[in-house]
């Protein structure tokens, strides 16, 4: 075999493998994307339930809860303590849910999760907390999430005039 024949054969080798250490590189790169996503998804979950079961270990944050849900939802009759307290609550939610809108808009959450989510903050604007917490400082959340929350609270009062 002359030269210039392996210098061929050598060629078409290193191509194959440059072909596949390029797969090898772009399996591993999926593999890394899922194990982010995991981990994102695993972190959401440790914080909800943090958030949950530190709301319900707090005796002043439940007694809140309860003259909230007895006063018919109307944050004007709270105290001022407890409103801090049913305002804070809004607000931790209000940002998991931003969180999880940021993580669907990177690609870290699958569409029927962020729907999920979306039909879970429609229903919580519902109530004056949420609506509120958004209201005071709309400027205060991301662009994209901010329209979001705009559209449920149209959606909300179109509903609204349907059926008074």
């Amino acid at each position: 075999m002359d030269s210039s024949k392996l210098n061929d054969w050598l060629q078409v080798v290193g191509l194959f493998g440059v072909i596949g250490s390029l797969l090898f590189v772009g399996l591993q790169m999926q593999q890394d994307r899922e194990v982010a996503i995991l981990a994102a998804y695993q972190a959401r979950s440790d914080l909800t339930a943090e958030t949950i079961v530190s709301l319900m270990d707090n005796d002043e944050y439940r007694a809140a809860e309860i003259k909230f849900r007895s006063g018919g939802g109307n944050l004007d009759s709270l105290s001022p303590e407890d409103y801090q307290l049913i305002m804070m609550r809004a607000a931790a939610q209000m940002y998991m849910t931003e969180n999880v809108f940021f993580q669907y808009e990177s690609g870290f959450l699958p569409e029927d999760h962020w729907q999920k989510s979306r039909r879970i903050l429609k229903d919580s604007l519902r109530n004056e907390p949420m609506r509120r917490t958004y209201e005071e400082r709309p400027e205060g959340w991301r662009p994209s999430f901010g329209a979001i929350v705009e559209q449920l609270i149209a959606e909300l009062d179109m509903e609204e005039k349907k059926n008074p």
